[in-house]
């Protein structure tokens, strides 16, 4: 569509020249018709040169000419199975087609000293890029659109990146991040923070192999098989939008729920980013999240930390909105360390310990940790962003609410 509005313009750009420029020879043209004054033919010719314009420059600004995004899917030491129908595989950097067997749709890539043994074939590559007939490739029993890379790491692993469309990746995204059946409003303000953020480290990572992880490390994104119309329809209503912060892509970070108000940037990342600042939120009250209990047998905990028996937890300080920043743990060995509240969360895990925002309480034979909210609580909440929409504010103010300053902008 983008190209036939294109070449529509400038076809007519280049016809109506003549009758703007000659409009006497045109005249003559017509000569059948004598009674068409050279003023008509003139106003003619620029109508017509006026349209041609506009057609340009919508098929050029609003036809979606969005970049590709490269996900990281896996990295694994073991042999990966890859179908695809009609599928290509070419060598990089010199393109060259790896010429296999296609009576086989499951190709099984493995390393080797030599490269890479592809089913039967060993073939001396770092680099291969597979391309499939119908767009769709299928990796351990999931579906990807676009193109695949496996590369060949340091670490004698594979990589898969994928490499697609950055806003059939949002369609893709919408259902691992969050449920396209919540408000229309919350899922387009979950798109443009998805795609400012993609776009974000898009820019951020341009000399290395991918964008994103396909993780909480950045984005959830599992491929193609949970798309469904709602989740394109966001898509579709905020195409190219992002949010800016003095004329720069903002790092739209999100989270699952801030159990009633978010946090500074400077207190999880040590960095202060203006647009990245705390403020309340009474809206992600629905959360299953939003309360939450954790407890772990103390002798479990001691043996985590690895200084001894753990004889006494005390709290150092909290950040501005209330989190744990700092305990201090006091061990049998007559040791002290003071660990951070997000020090804890990864030795205990994220699933297990679900945010900062905790209470903690230590007995004789057990820890037990008392919380609320789920994530690093920074940038937009989005079960906030759930209650907000249920209370009709729009996507724009969501956004607005938990990103200080920012505005929606439309990049492409």
């Amino acid at each position: 569509m983008k190209l036939f509005l294109a070449a529509l313009g400038l076809a007519l750009v280049i016809e109506a020249i003549p009758y703007f420029v000659f409009p006497e020879k045109m005249r003559e043209f017509f000569r059948r018709i004598p009674e068409i004054p050279v003023n008509v033919l003139r106003i003619m010719g620029l109508a017509f040169i006026a349209l041609g314009l506009l057609l340009v420059y919508v098929a050029t600004a609003y036809a979606g000419n969005a970049p590709s995004i490269r996900i990281s899917i896996k990295e694994t030491g073991a042999p990966v199975e890859i179908e695809g129908t009609d599928l290509l595989i070419r060598e990089l950097p010199s393109f060259e087609q790896v010429d296999l067997d296609k009576s086989d749709p499951v190709y099984r890539i493995a390393l080797t000293p030599g490269g890479m043994k592809i089913n039967q074939r060993t073939w001396p590559a770092t680099h291969l890029v597979l391309a499939s007939g119908d767009g769709v490739i299928r990796i351990d029993g999931k579906r990807f659109q676009g193109r695949v890379e496996v590369v060949k790491t340091a670490r004698n692993h594979l990589l898969l990146i994928n490499d697609m469309d950055l806003e059939r990746y949002l369609v893709g995204l919408i259902n691992h991040e969050i449920s396209s059946a919540w408000p229309p409003e919350a899922v387009k303000a979950q798109a443009v923070a998805a795609r400012t953020y993609a776009y974000f480290q898009k820019e951020k990572k341009l000399k290395d192999l991918y964008d994103l992880e396909s993780s909480v490390l950045d984005q959830v994104y599992g491929g193609i098989g949970l798309e469904d119309e709602r989740a394109a329809a966001a898509v579709r209503a905020t195409a190219g939008e992002v949010l800016t912060y003095q004329g720069r892509i903002i790092k739209a970070v999100f989270h699952s729920c801030c159990g009633g108000r978010t946090e500074n940037s400077e207190a999880v990342w040590g960095e202060m980013m203006p647009y990245l600042r705390s403020v309340p939120d009474p809206y992600c009250t629905e959360s299953p999240r939003y309360y939450w209990k954790y407890e772990i047998p103390l002798s479990d905990m001691s043996r985590r930390l690895s200084l001894g028996a753990i004889t006494k937890i005390t709290l150092r300080n909290r950040t501005a909105s209330g989190r744990v920043r700092e305990l201090e743990f006091g061990f049998d060995s007559g040791q002290k360390r003071d660990y951070s509240g997000e020090d804890l969360r990864r030795l205990l895990g994220y699933d297990n310990l679900k945010s900062t925002n905790f209470r903690v309480e230590s007995t004789v034979d057990e820890i037990k940790f008392s919380g609320s909210g789920s994530g690093h609580g920074v940038g937009m909440c989005q079960w906030g962003a759930k209650g907000m929409a249920d209370k009709g504010f729009s996507y724009r103010q969501i956004l607005q609410h938990f990103y200080q300053g920012v505005k929606i902008e439309r990049k492409y």
